[in-house]
């Protein structure tokens, strides 16, 4: 079996404390104070896959959407401060302050979308998105170079 990432070994014990759909906030209020530097980084790696794999769109209607204000935190920690800046950009178009609550969230964002005329469409974040996905493994090197390089900066 091939070694992981240092990142990805140091993040899964972190997934396995976090259960995703119910608790949440508590859970990672707890990974926070326990390990700040990973809770930023854990935030980081879950809104990336996220908006990879489906956008913003679906991170922010997903529980981990909850993380996305220090998803922001967490790129700027890997020296990403412009793909941090998409992610801050992206919440500047909902409704303020930030839902935390996944369902309260989704209710949000499906008004705005449903709203004459709509103030989310499903073009909404494609800028964004097409910026995050040009930056998050360019901007001073690979995303998985910059984790690497963080976890390893905190083991010192």
């Amino acid at each position: 079996m091939e070694n992981q990432n240092p990142f990805l070994e140091a993040l899964n014990p972190l997934f396995d404390q976090l259960d995703t759909h119910t608790h949440l906030d508590q859970a990672y209020a707890a990974i926070l104070a326990e390990h700040p530097q990973l809770g930023l980084l854990f935030a980081a790696h879950c809104c990336m896959a996220e908006i990879c794999n489906g956008g913003f769109f679906q991170l922010y209607t997903n529980s981990t959407g909850y993380m996305a204000p220090e998803a922001v935190e967490g790129f700027i920690a890997l020296g990403k401060p412009l793909t941090a800046n998409c992610i801050a950009e992206s919440l500047k178009l909902l409704p303020q302050p930030y839902i935390r609550d996944w369902q309260l969230r989704v209710r949000a964002i499906e008004a705005l979308c449903e709203c004459k005329p709509p103030k989310l469409k499903p073009n909404t974040f494609t800028k964004l998105e097409d910026q995050f996905l040009e930056l998050f493994d360019e901007e001073n090197g690979s995303y998985e170079e910059a984790a690497d390089g963080y976890v390893m900066e905190l083991d010192d």
